[in-house]
């Protein structure tokens, strides 16, 4: 949000004619404001709404094959935990932090023991290659 800003000063200072920098700062704000308080609204939604733990209430623990994680953005600020199921979906949580993504994974990994935990090339083509979850659940080594 702050490389954003930055960009918006100068681009608002320049090109309103105004020589005052705190009306260019102004205006910066504004525009920062009107863009990120989407982004602050999404994240008050309900928790307990989300599609991920709607999945995983809904379905028996047997049902998910599959979980790995794998580290997003540029600088490992976050972490996506993807999971998946015996009918070839799947479904991805996303944790803020590394030991928060360490917690979830565990709590993914004891709600359903069975399932494969890693991601290979070749996992991944089983999975999305097998068409009943029967042959899904063979693919990955599952009984």
């Amino acid at each position: 949000m702050f490389a954003f800003a930055a960009l918006v000063f100068p681009a608002v200072y320049f090109t309103t004619n105004q020589p005052d920098p705190l009306f260019a700062s102004a205006m910066g704000s504004g525009i920062v404001a009107l863009v990120g308080v989407p982004f602050i609204l999404l994240s008050l939604r309900d928790p307990t709404k989300a599609k991920a733990l709607q999945l995983l209430s809904e379905r028996p623990a047997q049902s998910i094959v599959w979980l790995f994680s794998f580290t997003t953005g540029k600088r490992g600020a976050g972490v996506s935990i993807n999971i998946g199921f015996d009918d070839g979906a799947m479904t991805s949580v996303t944790a803020a932090t590394a030991p928060e993504a360490t917690q979830l994974f565990a709590a993914l990994a004891a709600h359903a023991p069975h399932a494969s935990q890693d991601f290979n090339e070749e996992l991944a083509r089983s999975f999305h290659s097998s068409t009943s979850p029967a042959a899904r659940r063979s693919a990955l080594g599952i009984a």
